[in-house]
């Protein structure tokens, strides 16, 4: 990466409880129009809130991997990283069901 072609605007470090509850909320409000990726986005706010208060965002892991990488890598893309994010989270819980839903919606 050529430093003058780079700007860093920071990171979001803390996200407050109440912001993923309304986050939640409005992706539910969202499933109307689009039931698939508000699905998955939903599964995403629940396993965030299962990492509180030591969240680590889908876009801190994009910033974090695309500063590393010297090439492209196709799994940079932010869905592929919402569902390794999603998918480690229902693995870790045990809850193939809802896994098999949300390979079903990506």
């Amino acid at each position: 990466i050529n430093a003058d072609d780079w700007l860093d605007l920071g990171g979001l470090y803390c996200v407050p409880a109440e912001e993923l509850f309304g986050a939640t909320l409005w992706q539910l409000y969202k499933g109307i129009d689009n039931p698939y990726k508000a699905t998955l986005k939903t599964i995403l706010m629940e396993a965030y809130s299962w990492e509180y208060p030591n969240i680590e965002l889908i876009s801190t892991s994009y910033k974090k991997s695309f500063q590393e990488q010297d090439f492209y890598d196709e799994h940079l893309d932010p869905y592929c990283l919402m569902l390794s994010k999603v998918s480690d989270y229902l693995i870790s819980i045990n809850d193939l069901q809802r896994l098999e839903l949300v390979r079903v919606c990506f």
